[in-house]
């Protein structure tokens, strides 16, 4: 544990941790994407694409989706789907801003995916998001992607009515 503590204060009893992903942070290796969805009809989806490309030298040892919106969301997750047409490629920001490492992976949304296998579903509940109690849905978290693989965020709305939502990539690359 010793290696988890950055600093230690006497006088002032602070003492700050260091974690593991804040390290990764540090390093230039940690990465994330959003995109806002807006007017997203009832029973339509958002889909977003991860991607770990084969050849691209990296693998991704820390992945989470978050779906943010103010309304009954269901998220579903789709490991290793076909691209059939390709989407709108998502920003990628490196939360590091003195690094000058690029990512490898790639998001994008909104495109044309088939096939894969379902290993996950949930449901994200509507209201507004205060006191980390509402309507923010996290998906993922301690995943392994290796090169060659990807993973698709299936966001439907099933709230009777339009919505706006946001979605948020977060990942590591080693």
């Amino acid at each position: 544990m010793p290696d988890l503590i950055r600093d230690y204060h006497l006088y002032s009893r602070v003492m700050t941790v260091d974690t593991w992903f804040r390290r990764k942070i540090r390093e230039g290796k940690a990465f994330e994407a959003s995109r806002r969805f807006t007017s997203i009809a009832d029973g339509d989806k958002v889909d977003v694409l991860f991607e770990n490309p084969s050849g691209s030298g990296v693998e991704v040892t820390f992945f989470v989706v978050e779906v943010n919106g103010g309304a009954e969301l269901w998220p579903d997750v789709l490991r290793n789907v076909s691209k059939d047409a390709a989407g709108s490629p998502m920003d990628v920001m490196n939360p590091n801003m003195g690094s000058d490492r690029q990512p490898k992976c790639r998001v994008e949304s909104n495109g044309t995916y088939s096939g894969g296998t379902k290993v996950h579903e949930t449901v994200s509940f509507g209201g507004q998001k205060q006191f980390a109690v509402g309507s923010l849905a996290e998906i993922g978290g301690s995943a392994i992607i290796p090169q060659g693989n990807n993973v698709l965020a299936r966001i439907w709305n099933m709230s009777g009515s339009p919505v706006n939502l946001s979605v948020r990539v977060i990942w590591v690359e080693e």
